[in-house]
């Protein structure tokens, strides 16, 4: 129970990996309603950021735990002017970055993330999700040498996949064996498959460079994909009630070893509504947080599952349970080990 802090926010997103690669860090989180939490301290410290937000964010940090920028999905600004594209992207001093409007994204729970370009300390890549207002998978490039070290965002929107392509909201990324690229994990839903995406980016750019067929076919827009503390392993979860867990190699980029806890459900409707999952930092532990349901549904859970188990379906423990007026989030783990799951609305 003790590593689970409940925290009443809107969704957030933290930066790139749980793990500390080389000069970026997730120590600084900005979500939610003006939210933000800085963990480089041994006391986390709360501060507020530009966020008004309900969708997706993504902040990055240097090792020294300074803030560089982040970005949010539902930018109301944009919203009010008619505009579709609703990513926004925010400086260090929490004002709109130069250029940093009008990038796809438009308002769901984990699509976006930054990753910094190998052998770079200037730019970053900026992952976007297109699910409801421009389907496809993007990304644009911020070059933090520009304007004072503020930052500008110097190209926007850049296509990886067409429209054809409806990118799931839980893209992720984990860092490559070789210690300098990274690895970029996404989902088509537009129709019932079980195809992993693998980009990787390096020094020359982002490629797609190759796909896995693993698991579950499934038709689902919330496909979310945790690494774990190391990033051996990532779990995966839908709101329709897939849960599994695989060992992840850094080196090949490919997965193996699913552990299947749960399938998703084809029938009766409702659909479980799993939210996310995370795993413990030492990996024998998954966490699985739930929504209510239906209308009729009064209540939102924290599940633990125990992954050392023969049988890790039949080791599902209730930690946490809410009231529906709550309605219960993602889980993150953060830099002080303890997983913070955070509140829908």
């Amino acid at each position: 129970m003790n590593k689970i802090k409940l925290l009443c926010i809107i969704y957030f997103l933290a930066c790139i990996s749980k793990t500390t690669f080389g000069q970026f860090t997730n120590n600084v989180w900005c979500f939610g309603d003006s939210a933000g939490i800085d963990f480089s301290n041994t006391n986390p410290s709360t501060f507020a950021s530009s966020l008004v937000v309900r969708g997706s964010c993504a902040s990055i940090a240097d090792t020294s735990g300074q803030l560089l920028f982040y970005a949010q999905t539902f930018y109301e600004p944009l919203w009010s002017q008619g505009y579709i594209n609703l990513t926004a992207v925010w400086n260090k001093q929490h004002q709109l970055m130069q250029n940093g409007d009008s990038i796809v994204g438009r308002g769901w729970y984990k699509e976006l993330l930054i990753v910094p370009q190998p052998g770079n300390d200037s730019l970053y890549y900026l992952f976007t999700a297109g699910v409801t207002s421009l389907n496809g998978f993007f990304y644009s490039v911020i070059d933090m040498s520009q304007n004072g070290g503020l930052g500008s965002v110097v190209q926007k929107n850049i296509q990886l996949q067409d429209s054809t392509f409806w990118a799931n909201d839980g893209i992720t990324a984990i860092k490559h064996g070789n210690g300098r690229d990274w690895w970029i994990i996404v989902r088509d839903w537009s129709n019932f498959n079980n195809t992993f995406y693998f980009y990787i980016v390096t020094p020359s750019g982002v490629i797609l460079n190759h796909t896995q067929n693993i698991g579950d076919t499934v038709q689902s827009s919330l496909f979310h994909i945790e690494p774990s503390n190391d990033c051996s392993k990532i779990s995966c979860v839908t709101n329709k009630g897939l849960l599994s867990v695989y060992n992840f190699n850094r080196c090949s980029g490919y997965l193996s070893n699913e552990i299947s806890i749960e399938h998703e459900a084809v029938s009766p409707i409702p659909f479980p509504w799993y939210v996310d999952c995370e795993l413990s930092p030492n990996d024998s532990l998954l966490y699985v947080s739930k929504a209510k349901s239906s209308s009729t549904d009064t209540m939102n859970f924290v599940f633990q599952y125990n992954l050392n188990d023969p049988n890790p379906t039949a080791t599902r423990d209730t930690l946490f349970s809410i009231p529906q007026q709550v309605i219960g989030g993602l889980l993150e783990l953060a830099p002080d080990n303890k997983i913070y799951w955070s509140c829908w609305y």
